[in-house]
């Protein structure tokens, strides 16, 4: 396992598509073999479908919000690739809302392609069960 900035700057571009609108490199990120997995921070968030995955992020960019990279890392070994950031989303308006999230890549034809990701907002262990 390396550090993998090529994957970091896939991830960091994928923000700025989701940030911008652009449909065309989110119809792109996706990976073409086998299924695909987002779970977002809303608990109606699990999408399994690569259409669904591409709407939805369509949709996040027409509403304004963007995201922003926290301390981004990203690892690969092989055709295998992952991410995990601390990030925030800013709203138009400029309220911002942390997250965390993890992701999976597989290389296809010498690009990263996105198989699984994951957002969450952490909440203390006391309010867990609260």
């Amino acid at each position: 396992m390396e550090a993998d900035q090529e994957l970091r700057e896939r991830m960091v571009n994928m923000y700025e598509a989701v940030s911008n609108g652009d449909s065309a490199f989110l119809e792109n990120f996706l990976a073409d073999q086998g299924d695909v997995l987002m779970i977002g921070t809303d608990s109606d968030e699990w999408w399994s479908k690569a259409n669904t995955i591409i709407e939805q992020l369509k949709t996040q960019a027409q509403s304004g919000v963007k995201l922003v990279p926290g301390n981004l890392v990203s690892f690969s070994e092989g055709t295998v690739g992952w991410v995990a950031d601390d990030g925030k989303f800013v709203r138009p308006n400029g309220d911002e809302a942390p997250y965390r999230m993890t992701a999976v890549f597989h290389r296809e034809n010498e690009e990263w392609k996105l198989v699984q990701a994951h957002a969450s907002k952490g909440v203390p262990n006391s309010e867990l069960f609260d």
